[in-house]
């Protein structure tokens, strides 16, 4: 079942296309015309933002789980032209913000991903630099694309 939605969408952007070529064809915009054709697409482009981010966030969570904590690309395809990759992203070293400035110097090391044993520090300056040590894992990429032809 799908939401009622949908078919207002696809139906929407047939229509936009067809007025975007009308556009295109239509010669040199006034001030006015070119000011509010600019904003209406401008506005057009936030709502359409807003309302991905659901269809986003199921996607995220279908690609962790299909795979499995690995990073990389997972690719989706779904009815007619649709299609959609899911970058899952490595985990990332960062040296939080807070950390003395003794050890800044280290930062770009740790985020590349160095070896802190290699620094020389004594235990205990390595244990204080280790707690200022975070690993994020960014959220996965979304990209969606048009697939060329139905397969």
């Amino acid at each position: 079942m799908q939401p009622t939605s949908i078919p207002v969408l696809r139906t929407f952007v047939e229509d936009l296309a067809r007025e975007v070529a009308i556009l295109e064809q239509s010669g040199p915009l006034t001030e006015d015309e070119a000011l509010e054709v600019g904003w209406l697409l401008w506005r057009l482009g936030q709502l359409a933002q807003k309302a991905q981010e659901p269809a986003k966030e199921t996607l995220r969570a279908l690609a962790l789980v299909k795979a499995r904590g690995q990073p990389g690309p997972i690719e989706f395809q779904g009815p007619g032209r649709t299609a959609c990759t899911v970058v899952i992203q490595k985990p990332q070293v960062r040296l939080r913000k807070d950390a003395p400035a003794t050890f800044q110097g280290f930062a770009h090391l740790i985020e590349q991903g160095g070896d802190i044993d290699s620094l020389g520090l004594f235990p205990e300056a390595k244990d204080k630099l280790l707690a200022y040590i975070d690993i994020e894992t960014p959220p996965p990429r979304v990209s969606f694309v048009e697939r060329s032809s139905r397969k």
